[in-house]
């Protein structure tokens, strides 16, 4: 089987999207039936890294629109391909015309929230039309899509979520190296990490919340630190609101770090904290984060999803409603007080393998025999 693979990031991306799509082209390139993987992401901004075998890597010149239609027609000359994998609803005015031209069949990821609504752009919503199997990585997020666009009954949609890699993601022994470097020595450390962006989806994710906790966790635990990972647009408002409330020199800002750096971040953090009030984006029980964390032998607090069933059992996973501050204290001292690491057995069913058997049951029934 030959594929042509559009995404809006992958490799040298950041942030879930980004996760997904390394997952699944890595997954692909495992699949005996896969014989080769032409890949075109829309941005690449970060370092360079290792490609699985069996994929084609094409970066455009630029992350404009007109660069990005000018890689995929050099991808066609000359190339046919058996399916077409668009991984962006965003990208479905191409993906549509791309199988008209060239033949095979066409599989349409749903993945974050752009699909929780009708897109503003027409061409979108014409080409959505022509879809007949798509997978998505939670159903609330079809059942939405589904609504706004009047999907039919019949159209196929198989369910593949999130998952992470235990031969990447494991327990060990905390970095000396970070803790000296941000002065985490001796401290009871509760990582918080994403993307620190003004935009409304975007906030209240759990920054917010850690901030305005950390007066009270200072009571129980003096030795306690707020560790932020990541950088963005909404920085300065927060360390602002820190300041206001005492707790600035009690909070470590890291930016941007390598997977490898915020691994060994997991490994000395007592907890993981993403209970945010934001109801839409951030009480999805099985993000990437979370997975990341329990994997590493480290209970995270989150949001209870209000919209759907949480699905989610495992040790060292605690959700709650973030609106209640005392339930979210108590819940942090409870994840403090866990022994680490965790045992992480019943986070199986979200290990990569799994994963692996997902894409192939949904690609198989496509595959030329």
């Amino acid at each position: 089987m030959k594929i042509l693979y559009l995404t809006i990031d992958a490799f040298r991306g950041f942030g879930g999207i980004a996760q997904y799509n390394r997952n699944t082209l890595r997954a692909l390139s495992e699949l005996p039936d896969v014989e080769e993987v032409v890949a075109i992401p829309r941005y690449a901004p970060l370092a360079e890294e290792v490609i699985p075998p069996k994929i084609e890597y094409i970066v455009p010149a630029s992350a404009g629109k007109l660069d990005y239609i000018k890689a995929v027609l050099s991808a066609l000359r000359g190339r046919k391909y058996d399916l077409v994998m668009c991984m962006h609803i965003n990208l479905l005015q191409i993906a549509v015309p791309v199988t008209w031209l060239k033949g095979g069949r066409l599989l349409a990821f749903v993945y974050g929230i752009e699909a929780w609504r009708k897109s503003s752009n027409p061409l979108v919503n014409f080409a959505i039309r022509f879809v007949k199997h798509f997978v998505t990585i939670r159903p609330l997020t079809f059942d939405l899509f589904s609504q706004h666009h009047a999907i039919d009954k019949n159209v196929r949609c198989d369910l593949v979520r999130n998952c992470v890699d235990p031969q990447v993601y494991y327990p060990g022994e905390p970095s000396r190296d970070l803790l000296h470097k941000y002065g985490l020595e001796d401290k009871i450390v509760v990582m918080t990490a994403g993307r620190l962006d003004t935009s409304p989806a975007e906030r209240n994710k759990g920054f917010d919340e850690i901030i305005e906790l950390l007066p009270k966790l200072l009571e129980k635990y003096p030795n306690v630190v707020s560790l932020i990972v990541g950088d963005g647009d909404d920085r300065d408002r927060l360390e602002t609101k820190a300041r206001d409330l005492g707790v600035r020199d009690r909070i470590v800002f890291t930016g941007i770090v390598s997977e490898e750096e915020k691994i060994d971040l997991y490994r000395l953090s007592s907890v993981y904290f993403m209970a945010g009030r934001n109801p839409d984006f951030d009480r999805y029980p099985q993000r990437f984060v979370l997975l990341e964390a329990l994997a590493c032998g480290t209970p995270f607090v989150a949001s209870k999803p209000e919209n759907e069933a949480l699905g989610f059992e495992a040790e060292g996973a605690i959700f709650l409603d973030p609106d209640d501050t005392e339930a979210m204290l108590s819940a942090v001292v409870r994840a403090i007080e866990m022994q680490r690491p965790i045992d992480r057995s019943s986070l199986e069913p979200y290990f990569f393998p799994g994963f692996k058997e997902q894409i192939r049951k949904v690609i198989e029934p496509i595959s030329p025999k």
